[in-house]
């Protein structure tokens, strides 16, 4: 197993990151020792730091303080030339100090407050890393506190595998990231009161019991890193089971402090006291949260939503409805989806929402059960005898995670299933086939697999439009009344943000996820569930219109065709929706 090349801290301020990197000089000096470049955003901050945080490390550690030079001069404020190595001391904004000489070993503080360039040249970070160009063994080190989703420090965070702090519940034993979205305080409570009287708690999201700041020492002691959908069991711990990649990052919010300024009371204060505040809001964001701000566009709330629910149960089709269609996202421990019935004018149901842990349970879910069509009575809903149940026509399955799994259930439910995978902005395409299995030729082969890339970003925002949609519009949105307890939130997961390019300045509008630990699973599926919907020209739908009643089937075999000429006829991407199906092409007759 080859050592990370790459290691990336995000951190609230005042908590671990330079003094873990300090930790890191420390050891190659003593260890490992190579040449060094120490990157700090201004050369007066370079300066300062070499003097007053990393010159008494290397007095105070008997076990350095052995390597220190014999004469003065070889020790100066921003050069150390040490008898088996040399650390060197710049500033971000100084294009001649990083780029002059080869270096194995790079550390860059406070990334997030270098200059777009370094002097006339080029990015610093970019600048500095081609010193390590004559080494095999190279060494990045990259930490700040976050700014934006721009910024340098989140870009590095978000190609790492972006392992973030599991701790276990002290009364259900389960593991947990912990969130603001958990932490509670009494109603009504002033804000100085929480952080003097320590009112403030936090709420297992698994349980619901309540953990106290004395109980939460105890629970950092046992931290685990790994991936923030990685299940963790005691298995996983004694086999030191977490995957492993040449870039690793590291996600650190003020939560995980055991400092007075981490305790559950200062931050439910913090945050009262910013909420209202724009600039302060920001800062409570990227100094104790350890998230990047955006200006917000567009979201939803949990109030908004809770207006869409009806009074049918999961399970029912209500009458007008005519296709059904599914979303899927896939989880490396779970499976969510969603099953949502469409009628004329985008009107549509959420029928079934929920979370398996098989592919088993997936098929039964989607493709073994026919829906009943029901109608309201006057005490409750009634199913319809005189209408046929609907099955599924279309699922769309993200393709992201466990991709051998996926396409193995997709070749199996071929007729009414696809593997995609989101992307954004596919150049006016709403969605376009690709054949990944091919022969030495080039051409696809026959029974291979594919997938299908879905722009992502016009069905979140046709989607919002759905969830905002007044009662004279298209597209109106309808909720069972028992959802899934965790729905809601997920639904609120991500927002429209404006988003800016320093380098270019660039100006553009993105959905991005308003907290790095909300989990997205729900607002992925009904992404995946209306491009379900628009592959199967759900705009064609007239009022009055026919259900589509079919019953899918499972496939053990590809069916047999030409090399190179796979069996699906939607192979041509779509630029809007508004045919019907009786406009695909099916034969020769309008050539």
């Amino acid at each position: 197993m080859a050592p990370a090349r790459y290691i990336v801290i995000v951190a609230c301020t005042q908590l671990v990151k330079t003094s873990a990197m300090l930790n890191m000089l420390g050891y190659c000096i003593d260890q490992d020792p190579g040449p060094t470049l120490w990157v700090a955003p201004r050369e007066d901050d370079a300066k300062w730091f070499a003097y007053n945080r990393a010159r008494p490390m290397l007095d105070d550690s008997p076990a350095l303080a052995r390597h220190k030079p014999t004469v003065s001069d070889d020790l100066t404020r921003l050069e150390w030339n040490l008898p088996r190595m040399f650390v060197r001391f710049v500033g971000a904004n100084s294009p001649a100090a990083l780029s002059q000489m080869p270096i194995r070993y790079l550390f860059l503080d406070e990334v997030d407050k270098y200059p777009a360039f370094s002097g006339r040249e080029a990015d610093p970070i970019k600048l500095a890393g081609e010193r390590q160009g004559t080494f095999w063994n190279a060494k990045s080190v990259l930490a700040s506190t976050p700014t934006t989703r721009n910024g340098n420090v989140w870009k590095y965070y978000e190609q790492s595998q972006q392992l973030v702090c599991h701790v276990p519940c002290p009364h259900c034993g389960r593991w947990l990231v912990m969130s603001l979205a958990q932490t509670k305080w009494p109603g009504g409570a002033d804000p100085a009161d929480i952080r003097r009287h320590k009112l403030a708690w936090y709420e297992c999201q698994h349980c619901g019991g309540r953990i106290d700041d004395l109980v939460k020492l105890q629970m950092l002691a046992r931290c685990v890193w790994a991936p923030r959908d990685h299940q963790i069991t005691d298995d996983d711990i004694e086999r030191g089971h977490v995957p492993f990649d040449t870039q690793v990052g590291f996600w650190l919010p003020r939560f995980y402090s055991p400092w007075l300024s981490g305790t559950f009371g200062s931050i439910a204060c913090e945050f009262l006291q910013s909420k209202d505040d724009p600039p302060r809001l920001m800062n409570f964001v990227n100094s104790w949260l350890a998230e990047t701000w955006q200006e917000k566009v567009e979201a939803n709330t949990t109030d908004a939503l809770a207006e869409h629910q009806a009074g049918y149960p999961q399970g029912m089709v209500a009458q007008g409805a005519m296709v059904l269609t599914a979303g899927v996202d896939v989880q490396m421990s779970s499976i969510y989806f969603v099953i949502r019935a469409w009628g004329a004018g985008w009107e549509s149901w959420l029928v079934r929402a929920g979370r398996v842990e098989t592919w088993q349970e997936l098929e039964a879910e989607l493709f073994l059960t026919k829906y009943p069509v029901g109608q309201w009575g006057e005490t409750e809903w009634a199913v319809d005898e005189h209408a046929s149940a609907l099955g599924v026509r279309l699922a769309c399955i993200d393709a992201r995670y466990r991709k051998d799994e996926v396409h193995a259930f997709v070749r199996k439910w071929r007729d009414v299933a696809r593997a995609v995978l989101g992307r954004d902005h596919l150049g006016g395409n709403l969605y376009s086939l690709t054949r990944l299995d091919k022969d030495a030729t080039g051409r696809a082969m026959a029974g291979g697999r594919h997938a299908w890339h879905v722009d992502v970003s016009v069905f979140k925002d046709r989607l919002s439009r759905f969830i905002h949609a007044g009662p004279d519009d298209l597209g109106q949105w309808h909720l069972p009344a028992d959802l899934p307890s965790d729905y809601l939130a997920q639904m609120c997961s991500e927002e429209k943000a404006i988003v800016r390019n320093k380098r270019t300045l660039q100006i553009k509008e993105e959905w991005v996820l308003v907290s790095a630990a909300a989990p997205n699973h729900y607002w992925d599926c009904e992404v995946y569930a209306a491009a379900a919907a628009d592959m199967q020209h759900v705009a064609a739908l007239r009022p009055g219109g026919k259900p589509t009643v079919y019953v899918p089937h499972a496939v053990s075999a590809p069916a047999a065709s030409r090399p190179g000429k796979p069996r699906e006829r939607e192979d041509t991407p779509y630029r809007a929706s508004s045919g019907g199906p009786w406009l695909q092409r099916r034969g020769r007759w309008m050539r």
